[in-house]
């Protein structure tokens, strides 16, 4: 019995559109993803591995100058890197 009651619950919450948060796009306002890339660059950071989109930050994923991999964060709306973490 729980088994049929769980597969009608879950049917409908599948069928439902899946909306993507305003936050997971940047704004007209914010740094572009190339102007993320340069202020990367500029401050050391090269070979970008992976860069994204997130509650108004860019994630940038790259490599330093010695080859360590780091997440560096960079505000949207600034361009100022707000965090630094090794990767």
């Amino acid at each position: 019995m729980k088994a049929i009651l769980t597969g009608i619950i879950l049917v409908p919450l599948a069928t439902l559109p899946v909306q993507a948060d305003k936050r997971d796009r940047p704004s007209k306002d914010d740094i572009s993803i190339e102007s993320a890339l340069q202020v990367t660059a500029e401050a050391g950071y090269r070979d970008v591995y992976q860069i994204e989109y997130d509650d108004g930050q860019w994630e940038v994923e790259a490599l330093n100058s010695r080859g360590q991999a780091f997440d560096i964060d960079v505000d949207a709306k600034t361009g100022e890197i707000i965090r630094v973490k090794p990767d």
